[in-house]
C-alpha cells in the first residue's frame, strides 16, 4: 500500500478492500502530530538573545534596556522648575504663581451687598399698595356689574326713539347695546358708548302704532347685562311740523277772504280784476257764496 511521504500515511488504492485499518492508522497518526504541535505552541518561548540574533532590527533587549534606563516609571512627579524648563510655553510655576496671587481660595467670602430684608419687604409693600390703588382706580373707571341693576327709559320723541339707560348704584357704563326685534327679526342694532341712544324712525321702516321688542345690553368691566322692554311706536310731531299744521289750519278758504276783506287795496284790485275778468267774477261769487253758506 502506497504511503506519503512526510508522515508516512497509508494510501489506499482503487477498488482495494480491507483498508479500514490503515485509515485508522492515518488518523491515529494526524492526531499525534496535531497534539504535539498544539503542546510546543502553548510552552514556546525565546530569549532576548534568542531573537536579537535575527539581526538589529529585531533587537528586543536593547529596547528593553533602553526602557529601563532612559524611561520614567508609570509612577513618576515632576516639579514646577522641571517643567518650566521646557520652555515658557509650558511654565507651570508662572501659571501657579499667577492663581496665588490672582485668584481666590475655593471656599472664600464676599461682602454682603445685598439690600436688607426689611427695605425689601417696604419696598414689595410699597409696590404691592400701588396695585390696589390702581386695581381701585380700574374698578371706578371699569366696575363690573356684580351688585348693579340696570334700566332703561323708551319715549316717542319727533323723529324716533330715545333710549336712557340707567344703573343703580350710578357707575360709568362702558358700551350699551341696543337690538330693536318685530315679528322674531332684528330690524335695527347698534353699539354706543352713551348712556343715551336715538333710534330714528327711518332707520326701523315701520308703520305708526307698532309694537317692538327693545333688547339692551350693558357691559362694563369684565361682566354683562341685559333686559327686554316691549315698546309701541307712535310718530310724535316736531316743533316745525307742528307750526306748519298750525298754518295750514290758518290757510283756509273763510280765512283768506276775511283777510281780504280788511284790506282796502285788496278789495281795489280784486274790483280792477273784476271788471277785465268774468272767469275772475266768476270765482269770487262763488267764494263768496261759500262764505255766506
Amino acid at each position: 500500500m502506497n504511503q506519503t511521504t512526510n508522515y508516512s500515511l497509508n494510501k489506499p488504492t482503487e477498488n482495494s478492500n480491507g483498508w479500514a485499518d490503515p485509515i485508522n492508522s492515518n488518523f491515529d497518526t494526524i492526531d499525534q502530530i496535531l497534539k504535539a504541535n498544539a503542546d510546543n505552541i502553548s510552552t514556546h518561548a525565546h530569549s532576548a538573545d534568542q531573537i536579537a540574533s535575527q539581526g538589529p532590527a529585531n533587537n528586543v533587549q536593547d529596547a528593553l534596556d533602553n526602557l529601563n534606563t532612559t524611561k520614567a516609571n508609570a509612577n513618576h512627579a515632576h516639579s514646577a522648575n522641571q517643567i518650566a524648563s521646557q520652555g515658557p510655553a509650558n511654565n507651570v510655576q508662572d501659571a501657579l504663581d499667577n492663581l496665588n496671587t490672582t485668584k481666590a481660595n475655593a471656599n472664600h467670602a464676599h461682602t454682603d451687598y445685598a439690600v436688607p430684608i426689611a427695605s425689601l419687604q417696604s419696598r414689595v409693600t410699597s409696590i404691592e399698595e400701588d396695585l390696589s390703588t390702581i386695581n381701585n382706580t380700574l374698578d371706578l373707571l371699569v366696575p363690573n356689574l356684580d351688585g348693579v341693576s340696570i334700566s332703561a327709559s323708551i319715549v316717542n320723541r319727533p323723529g324716533g326713539i330715545r333710549i336712557n339707560v340707567s344703573s343703580q348704584p350710578v357707575i360709568r357704563i362702558s358700551y350699551i347695546g341696543i337690538v330693536v326685534i318685530f315679528e322674531g327679526s332684528i330690524i335695527f342694532d347698534a353699539l354706543s358708548s352713551s348712556s343715551s341712544f336715538f333710534i330714528h324712525e327711518n332707520a326701523l321702516n315701520i308703520g305708526n302704532n307698532t309694537t317692538v321688542q327693545i333688547k339692551i345690553l350693558v357691559f362694563s368691566g369684565e361682566t354683562s347685562k341685559s333686559a327686554i322692554y316691549s315698546h309701541t311706536f307712535q310718530h310724535v310731531n316736531s316743533d316745525f311740523e307742528n307750526m306748519v299744521i298750525d298754518y295750514m289750519q290758518l290757510l283756509t278758504i273763510p280765512n283768506i277772504l276775511n283777510a281780504l276783506a280788511q284790506d282796502d287795496d285788496s278789495l281795489q284790485a280784486i274790483a280792477n280784476k273784476l271788471h277785465s275778468s268774468n272767469t275772475l267774477a266768476y270765482k269770487i261769487a262763488f267764494l263768496q257764496g261759500q262764505l255766506n253758506n
